[in-house]
Formats: structure tokens, sequence, C-alpha cells
């Protein structure tokens, strides 16, 4: 199965990008059809903007447009995660 991927624009410029895992590579998840995210970039410029929100909230209605599952209460989780890691102790992934 393929992956989705969303890409969010500034004034025609790439800002954020997010990759959804249609098929998970861990096993509780694929049986039961839950995605994950795989990936998710800001560039610093565009950080603090709500940009991967956006992306992240887009996320399951795209899921579930190719019939996978996206638990809401993950969704919670990893955006709970990313603003921790990305956002207040400037993590940033290679």
């Amino acid at each position: 199965m393929e992956d989705l991927y969303g890409v969010a624009f500034v004034d025609d410029n790439i800002a954020a990008y997010i990759t959804l895992k249609l098929e998970s590579s861990y096993k509780a998840f694929a049986k039961n059809k839950i995605s994950e995210i795989g990936d998710l970039n800001i560039l610093p410029i565009y950080r603090n903007q709500g940009i991967g929100s956006k992306l992240i909230s887009t996320a399951p209605k795209e899921a579930i447009k190719k019939q996978a599952m996206l638990l809401e209460s993950e969704l919670v989780y990893i955006l709970a995660m990313m603003v921790d890691m990305v956002l207040h102790k400037g993590y940033i992934s290679n």
C-alpha cells in the first residue's frame, strides 16, 4: 500500500511536509489497519504558526479516504510529543 504525502506552502514556498504510512510497520497497528505518521518536518522560519497542527489534522481525513484508520488518541499523543520535542526543546530532525 502506498504512503500519503502532504505539503504545506506559504507564499509559494514549501513550509512543511508530512508522510502518512497507510500500512504501519508496527504489527499491532498493521493488524488493526491503523495508519501512522511517518514524518513531520517544518522549516524553522514557519514553526509556531499552526502549520504542523493543520497537517496533522488533515492526516486522518486522508487516511479515511484511503480506507485506513488513524486513532485520534494517537494523533493527540504524537502532536503533544512533537510540540514538546520540536517547539520547546529545539529538537531538529536530520
